[in-house]
């Protein structure tokens, strides 16, 4: 009877081993994750005032590096912060991955906003990120009319009308440098996207030559 009372049990394991192996096999080999938001103050970056699109929908591509051909396409939508997630399997180690912009569902922030419109994303094992999670740069629209706020938000990054007004040395010292703390980083974003496009032409080349293993 012992016996007996142990094969529902076994039965349980074996289904849960299996049960769990499924589920391993169905995981994504990626995650792209990023943002879609508007830009209220037509700045060309986020500000504290930026606000979030729920709704907007993205489509991740993939383009062949040689032919420019769309191996693989996938849509996304943002949920209420304005974040989406696509998943996917496989790697894509010869092709050129980004996420572009589709559909802004607010009519008075539907703009593409110049250089904001898409991000790139590395789709494989070969550059020395073990986490099948991949990070893109935000994506932006413009708003047709700026916030009233924006004037005196862009002031401080001096990138509004000069009114002639006189400012102390402390004033001018803390607007240079946050003038030099966003140069420097949209110098970083564009040397982080010129990394990323030599690493994928490496990438297609090495493996034509045989030399990833």
């Amino acid at each position: 009877m012992a016996s007996l009372r142990t094969i529902p049990v076994i039965f349980g394991i074996l289904f849960y081993i299996l049960a769990s192996t499924a589920t391993a096999t169905d995981a994504p080999d990626y995650v792209v994750q990023g943002r879609v938001y508007c830009d209220t103050c037509r700045a060309g970056f986020e500000t504290n005032v930026t606000e979030y699109i729920k709704g907007a929908k993205v489509r991740l591509e993939c383009k062949h590096f040689g032919t420019d051909k769309v191996e693989r396409a996938i849509d996304g939508v943002t949920d209420e912060t304005g974040t989406y997630k696509i998943e996917l399997k496989d790697s894509h180690e010869e092709d050129i991955c980004e996420v572009v912009l589709v559909h802004s569902p607010l009519a008075n922030c539907s703009e593409i906003e110049a250089e904001r419109d898409r991000a790139r994303v590395l789709l494989t094992r070969n550059v020395g990120i073990c986490d099948n999670l991949r990070l893109a740069n935000p994506l932006g629209y413009l708003k047709d009319i700026p916030l009233p706020i924006c004037g005196a938000l862009l002031k401080q990054f001096d990138l509004a009308d000069d009114d002639n007004e006189s400012s102390s040395p402390v004033e001018a010292l803390v607007t240079g440098l946050q003038v030099y703390s966003l140069w420097v980083w949209k110098l970083a974003s564009k040397a982080i996207q010129d990394l990323v496009e030599r690493i994928s032409w490496l990438g297609w080349l090495w493996k034509q030559h045989g030399l990833l293993h």
